[in-house]
């Protein structure tokens, strides 16, 4: 039977061709490959398809290999400097700023502050604390006689006479700052590190601008700087609630979702002209301490007091072994709970002695002393939180590396 299409004399064609071939073929022997040969074969075989398959996957045959030398160099220049700057900072964000085109740039949250006159990160710390709390009021306050002025303002009036004191090379003045510069600066960094994490509520410049309540208030500033630096959320309380007694803020640790509550104290202590205070052996913590346990958050409670002593180097200098022995005295002394639970759960010390040190004076050493209670009454701290406070507490006026 032909196909459609296929003639007849193409159909013999096809046919005497076939006839040929069986012909020249007949009797030929077929030769099959050994077991050998055939599991050779057949084992190259899937070795190729092995190889097909990988590179279609996208896998290499080879180890990967290394980055260049100076590759490997930048990344180790990189690391180093992260691990450094997370040594001073902590948790908080990197600073971040720049140049363009002339103008150095710095992000504070969600807003971006510029000028043509700032060349560091330093410059722009100098204008940041006057922009936030107002030209007009810093006039008003420098009009004053030197014994009148608010100490933020003589703090900034010491600044630059430690700075006019400097020789600058190039436009640049590097030295170590004095005591008050530096403190000036740590306030400056302080506003921004809160600015930059959470919204600067005005009450806070407010208090600040408050020239009996400075001392408190500039210490809740540094207590919520430190909270910021351990990578703790915070969030002010309402200070219009006057339903009862409430602490500083509440803070959260944001990988455990833990929260707690935060109070900061500080002593306030007369320093006169040669720099020294009354008392200056003894902590006084009794009254500091009855206020601020009166306060009940029902949560967590973490207590943070400055005792505002001279610094150890000097003549008249505390002994910080001392001040934990007056504080654990102190306590003692205190009335007992009636459930005989504690009602802080963590008390931190640390001494800030930037009262005590004249405008050309080196800024004086401060130190930090946590203790857990044995009994809190709504519990305490997770080991990784106190470890981050007690980091942050100790790195407490450590500034950005390229201030």
């Amino acid at each position: 039977m032909r196909p459609p299409g296929v003639d007849r004399h193409t159909m013999d064609r096809y046919r005497d061709a076939g006839d040929v071939l069986r012909r020249a073929f007949r009797g030929a022997k077929v030769s099959r490959p050994s077991p050998e040969k055939a599991k050779r074969r057949s084992t190259r075989r899937k070795e190729k398809e092995a190889k097909a398959a990988a590179r279609r996957a996208g896998a290499s045959a080879r180890p990967p290999s290394l980055p260049p030398y100076h590759e490997l160099e930048a990344m180790r220049v990189k690391y180093a400097a992260e691990h450094e700057r997370r040594e001073r900072e902590g948790g908080a964000k990197p600073v971040m700023s720049g140049r363009l085109n002339g103008t150095t740039v710095v992000a504070v949250g969600g807003v971006l502050r510029y000028s043509k006159q700032w060349r560091t990160f330093a410059d722009f710390l100098i204008d940041y604390v006057v922009g936030e709390v107002g030209t007009e009021w810093f006039q008003g306050e420098s009009e004053k006689l030197a014994a009148d002025r608010h100490p933020l303002v003589r703090l900034r009036e010491s600044f630059y006479e430690f700075t006019a004191a400097q020789k600058a090379e190039g436009g640049m003045i590097r030295a170590r700052p004095s005591g008050p510069a530096y403190e000036y600066l740590l306030v400056a960094y302080e506003l921004y590190l809160v600015a930059h994490h959470m919204k600067l509520q005005r009450r806070v410049i407010d208090r600040l601008k408050n020239r009996e309540g400075y001392e408190g208030a500039r210490f809740e500033l540094v207590v919520a700087a430190s909270c910021i630096k351990a990578g703790l959320l915070i969030e002010m309380e309402d200070e219009s609630d006057i339903s009862g007694k409430h602490p500083e803020f509440v803070a959260t640790h944001p990988p455990t979702a833990f929260r707690f509550a935060v109070e900061a104290k500080r002593r306030h202590r007369i320093v006169n002209a040669e720099r020294t205070a009354a008392r200056a052996d003894k902590a006084d913590l009794s009254g500091l301490l009855t206020s601020a346990f009166k306060k009940d958050p029902a949560l967590p409670y973490l207590v943070v007091v400055d005792v505002n002593l001279p610094p150890v180097e000097a003549t008249d200098g505390a002994d910080p072994d001392q001040v934990v022995k007056q504080l654990n005295a102190t306590l003692k002394r205190l009335p007992s709970e009636a459930d005989g639970m504690e009602p802080y759960s963590v008390l931190a010390l640390t001494n800030r002695p930037d009262l005590y040190v004249g405008v050309h004076s080196a800024a004086p050493s401060y130190w930090s002393y946590l203790q857990a209670a044995e009994n809190p009454r709504h519990g305490g701290l997770p080991v990784e939180v106190v470890e981050s406070l007690a980091r942050a507490l100790q790195h407490q006026r450590d500034l950005p590396h390229d201030v």
